[in-house]
């Protein structure tokens, strides 16, 4: 359309449509390199219509996107934790049952006491 639209200019840099379609791409995305100017009115109505149409197109769903991968990050965050938290129950568990609550929680203040250790 832009090609047809900037036909009849003869300053016009439209000089085939896969130029026209540089222009289109350039235009849409927001980039706007002003290596190509629309000069007749049509021409120039329709690059808006160009650049409008690129922000509802491109722009607008980015921070849907966003949205909804942080979303998705943070339910998993927080099954993970929720897998952790249901991983030590079943050790405590397992540690009452056996009759070795003592052992348990020595290994737990020990581990702990040697990853303290371990960080200075």
């Amino acid at each position: 359309v832009m090609f047809y639209a900037e036909k009849g200019s003869s300053a016009s840099k439209f000089t085939s449509i896969p130029a026209a379609f540089w222009y289109t791409i350039v235009t849409m995305t927001t980039l706007g390199y002003g290596d190509m100017v629309p000069k007749t009115i049509v021409g120039k109505i329709f690059g808006s219509i160009c650049s409008l149409s690129g922000v509802l197109v491109i722009a607008l769903p980015v921070p849907v996107i966003v949205s909804n991968f942080s979303r998705i990050y943070h339910q998993n965050q927080r099954a993970d934790k929720r897998r952790a938290q249901k991983k030590s129950r079943l050790a405590r568990i397992r540690a009452a049952k056996s009759g070795s609550a003592n052992a348990y929680m020595q290994s737990k203040r020990n581990g702990f006491l040697s990853n303290q250790l371990q960080l200075c």
